[in-house]
This record gives C-alpha cells, structure tokens and sequence, in this order.
C-alpha cells in the first residue's frame, strides 16, 4: 500500500487504531490489578496497626480475658497481612524481575534512539513511550515502597503497647508477634530487591550509565 495515499493511509488507521487500543485497554487494567493487590496488602498491615493501638484501652477496661482475646485477633490479623503478602510476592516477583530489566533495556535504547533523532514526530513518540514506561515502574516502586514502611512501623507499634502492664500470658503473644514484625515485608524481583523508590532511582542510573556507554561505543 502506498503510505502516500490518504484512502490507504485511513484504511491502515483503521485497522491499527482497534489493536493499539486494546493494548493500551490491557496493560492499564494489568497495571490497576498489581497496584491494587499491593494497595490491599498494605490496608490490611494498616489495619493491624490500628487494632494494636486500641489495645491499651483494653488493658484500662476489660482487664486480662477482654486483653487475651483483643491479642489473638491481632495476632490472626498480622498472620493473614503476613500471608497476604507472601502470595502478593509469589505473585508477582518474577513479573517484576521481568519487567525492571525490560525497562533498564527500553529505556537505555529509547534514549539511544532519542540521541540519534533529535527532531522529527518519531523522536516525540519515543520520549512519550519513555514517559509511560517510567511511570509505570514509579507506580510500583511507590507502592512497594509504602507497603515496607506500613510494615516496618508495625514493629514500633507492637513495642509502643504498654505490654508490660498485661499479664504474663500475654506478654508471651506479644513477644512472638513482635519477634514475626521484626521482618522486612515487601515485594521484590524475584528476592534480588525490594522494589522501592530508591531502587527506582538505582534503576536510572543504571540505565543513563548504559546509555553513556553505547554512545561512546557508536559515536
């Protein structure tokens, strides 16, 4: 077909137009499912956090029983929360192994290509395509990142309780839950990192380093 032509150009529109959208209908609907698995996992800590709180309101009203219950449902709720995010790494770990050595690779050959075609339609694209990319990987960086912190401060939560005060029984659940909260939770690329806002950054260095050194290679 000739490109020249405006018929033919329509028609290749056309028919691009369904599959382009699509694509982009997939992958936003993918990326919404991770980040709100993630989102939940991270209520569900928040929400531990919250009842560990109310805890001392039952050592000043309910005495021992009302305390031992409140206990072993904060205990059950912090081993779903815990178990939530072990499936949520199962899950997903090798996807975003995958996906943030897909990214270090696409960016470093967009910005190689960007440097080839400064000016044209084809370079505007390009960076807009880096653009979508970049965000996406910030999205889950963001999201990992406030999921380790959600379960970091649980720990401090646990210590803040005025457990000292509750009877021995107690203290002993206490003790095993704060020693389970001592571990880091988050999502990682297939445990060979926590995906972070810090490994974001990481990430693009690594990329603008392996860009500095094709254009070295290929000038």
């Amino acid at each position: 077909m000739n490109h020249f032509n405006m018929g033919h150009y329509i028609t290749v529109t056309s028919l691009i137009a369904p599959i382009f959208f699509c694509s982009a209908l997939f992958l936003a609907m993918k990326s919404m499912v991770y980040y709100s698995l993630i989102k939940y996992v991270s209520l569900m800590f928040k929400l531990v956090v919250k009842r560990i709180r109310l805890l001392d309101s039952s050592i000043s009203i309910g005495g021992g029983s009302r305390l031992e219950h409140a206990v072993d449902d904060v205990i059950r709720a912090h081993y779903l929360a815990l178990r939530c995010a072990q499936l949520l790494e199962e899950l997903i770990s090798l996807i975003l192994l995958a996906q943030f050595l897909g990214c270090v690779i696409v960016w470093c050959l967009l910005l190689f290509y960007i440097t080839l075609n400064v000016s044209g339609v084809g370079a505007m694209t390009t960076l807009i395509l880096c653009e979508i990319v970049a965000f996406e990987m910030l999205a889950f960086s963001y999201f990992g990142s406030e999921l380790t912190e959600i379960s970091e401060s649980l720990a401090h939560e646990i210590y803040s309780f005025r457990w000292y005060d509750a009877p021995m029984t107690v203290r002993k659940k206490v003790l095993l839950m704060s020693v389970r909260a001592q571990q880091i939770v988050g999502i990682t690329a297939l445990r060979f990192y926590y995906v972070s806002i810090e490994q974001f950054g990481q990430a693009v260095q690594t990329t603008y380093s392996f860009y500095l050194v094709m254009k070295k290679l290929f000038e």
